[in-house]
């Protein structure tokens, strides 16, 4: 069904700064600082080429061209390694218009005639299309779940690989009552919700009501035709039409009054919001609560085209032309990233240090450590019998035993150890938490159930009192008390008794200090437990984001923080913080957080970083 919505616009008739003044007061939005004179310091990559689309991933950029797909991927802050890819490599066709990167950093190529392609290591592999309603594909998405989302002229379809296999399926939009099947432009949330661009106005579906809605100029927009989408990170949606750009936020929209006429791609920068437009082939970007173009710019010819924009983790700005790629590097890097080998890459979603001081990171291709300056990835004929892929969790007891776990991903789901038997369980199972107490015996939480294990047996322990949440982290403190933290609050379990003590609240990270107080972060901020009370650590002014997603205690009774916006560091009332734009940090979110004595390894949604303390911390 669809639903009509009222919106809320601000008004054409007011002076074109008070009325984008006006509008980023309403959503909320960050006001920016001025920029700094450096627009003339673009560099040119590749010219003479025309780029059509342009994917980030950590360090790699990867650009769809009428020549191939061109890949740069930065081997450090002054080397760039060059690759391009062609019918040698397995692509059909060399027009390629349209590229996404997945979840697990695996690039995703289509243009029109040339169908649908994804890089397999290093050779192409192309998507059966035979039974597709259309060959003409006319936009790419891609979610957190590892989905692929094709636009094509006649309808949507959903993209995975299962067992290193594509698969694909229609979208059923008749509930949506599109005037034509035909999608423009893609954008999927983090929870689901779909939003599509067409030629009769904008779609939303949210998945939770599994309702349609659908906007149109009468309601603000303006244009019906939709060109592009862009959600960013605070779910603000960016649309481009071909009458200019608008962005909606909690059910408001406002228009920038400066840019009309076709919009063709729109980027945000993760870090400090700062939105960057391509509109009638011009670079714009918004500074000093104003919208300017910065077109043309110098390394092209002053007749070039703009295309496509997009930002990386590092913050830099690519542009694509019709004539060649640019690209610029607004902030300067302070933090030190690990140079000695190549890390871990992709999404980290566990990191730990054992007795030896090995830093053990679990990624979705596998298990890595960190040992003699030199990091390498665990493989079954390494000393260590530990060739795992998909590895969420890692825990190391207090005699140096390390525990893996991870969800179900084929046969790989379960838990399994460094020593003794690699297979813990016949049939493998999901962890959603791990965690060893002070007597070694290791805290699993699968489901709604708790196990213990003690060596190598395991025993039901109980099971977990709201059968609708789940458990995603776990800590058992210094006087034996299991604190759960899950989707629906925060859960205490003592004497065979649970206590409930912060209600509708999703807790992704717990931590014990060394003053004994609990640290509890949250999807809405930073709490702490001392003496039994419950505290809200007042951080509004000082958090780069609210959400709280990894924290790690030192023996200086100090607490690092990290957030989907970047990294904290809490003394006492002091709150030092630390962005991508001015840290090294490889990206946000930050997902895991371990320390040494001598350093704080930090695990983010693209790779990993390393703050060495011989830097200032205060």
């Amino acid at each position: 069904m669809i639903e009509s919505k009222e919106l809320v616009v601000s008004k054409e008739y007011l002076p074109a700064r008070q009325r984008m003044e006006t509008a980023l007061a309403l959503m909320n939005l960050p006001q920016e600082e001025p920029a700094p004179p450096l627009y003339q310091e673009w560099i040119a990559h590749m010219q003479h080429h025309r780029i059509n689309d342009l994917a980030t991933y950590g360090d790699t950029l990867w650009a769809a061209t009428s020549g191939g797909i061109v890949r740069w991927h930065w081997e450090d802050e002054q080397r760039v390694k060059y690759t391009r890819y062609g019918s040698e490599h397995g692509l059909v066709g060399s027009h390629f218009e349209h590229i996404v990167v997945d979840s697990h950093g695996r690039p995703w190529a289509a243009g029109q005639g040339v169908g649908l392609s994804y890089l397999d290591g290093i050779h192409w592999r192309s998507v059966d299309q035979v039974a597709w309603p259309s060959r003409d594909i006319v936009c790419l998405a891609a979610d957190n779940a590892g989905l692929v989302w094709v636009g094509t002229d006649n309808g949507l379809m959903q993209v995975h690989l299962i067992n290193g296999r594509p698969h694909w399926q229609p979208l059923d939009l008749s509930d949506a009552h599109l005037p034509s099947q035909e999608v423009r432009a893609l954008a999927v949330g983090a929870k689901g919700e779909l939003w599509l661009g067409t030629l009769w106005g904008l779609f939303h579906y949210a998945s939770n009501e599994q309702t349609w809605t659908q906007y149109k100029r009468a309601d603000g927009l303006p244009d019906n035709v939709i060109s592009s989408l862009y959600l960013d990170d605070d779910n603000h949606l960016w649309i481009g039409t071909v009458q200019g750009l608008c962005v909606f936020s909690d059910g408001r929209l406002a228009c920038a009054p400066e840019i009309t006429g076709l919009v063709q791609s729109i980027a945000v920068d993760a870090v400090t919001g700062a939105p960057w437009v391509v509109a009638n082939g011009k670079i714009w970007r918004r500074v000093d609560n104003e919208w300017r173009s910065l077109s043309p710019l110098p390394p092209l010819e002053e007749q070039a085209k703009g295309r496509v924009i997009a930002v990386d983790a590092y913050g830099r700005i690519w542009a694509g032309f019709d004539t060649g790629l640019v690209q610029y590097t607004p902030f300067p890097r302070v933090l030190d990233a690990s140079k000695d080998t190549d890390p871990p890459v992709g999404s980290i979603n566990a990191i730990a240090v054992d007795r030896q001081n090995r830093v053990w990171a679990g990624t979705m291709t596998g298990l890595w450590v960190y040992e003699h300056n030199e990091w390498r990835r665990c493989r079954p004929h390494c000393e260590l019998d530990c060739q795992i892929e998909g590895v969420t969790h890692i825990a190391i007891s207090p005699q140096g035993e390390i525990r893996v776990g991870s969800w179900i991903m084929g046969n790989n789901g379960g838990l399994r150890s460094l020593k003794g038997p690699v297979e813990m369980f016949a049939n493998p199972f999901s962890v959603d938490a791990l965690t060893f107490d002070g007597d070694g015996r290791l805290w699993l939480a699968s489901g709604e159930t708790l196990w213990a294990f003690q060596g190598y047996e395991g025993q039901e322990v109980v099971t977990f009192p709201n059968s609708a949440a789940l458990v995603q982290s776990l800590l058992v403190d210094d006087q034996g008390k299991m604190w759960c933290g899950s989707t629906t609050g925060l859960y205490a379990y003592a004497n065979a008794t649970w206590d409930l003590l912060l209600a509708e609240e999703e807790v992704n990270a717990l931590v014990q200090d060394a003053r004994g107080r609990i640290w509890v972060g949250t999807s809405q901020g930073l709490w702490f437990i001392e003496e039994g009370v419950l505290h809200s650590f007042e951080h509004t002014t000082v958090f780069p984001s609210l959400e709280i997603l990894a924290l790690a205690a030192a023996p200086d009774g100090t607490v690092w923080v990290g957030t989907t916006r970047g990294l904290l560091h809490i003394q006492e009332e002091d709150v030092k913080v630390w962005r991508t734009e001015d840290s090294g940090l490889v990206s946000v979110p930050i997902r895991a957080l371990a320390l040494t004595p001598e350093d704080l390894w930090i695990g983010t949604a693209q790779g990993i970083s390393q703050f060495r303390f011989n830097h200032e911390v205060g």
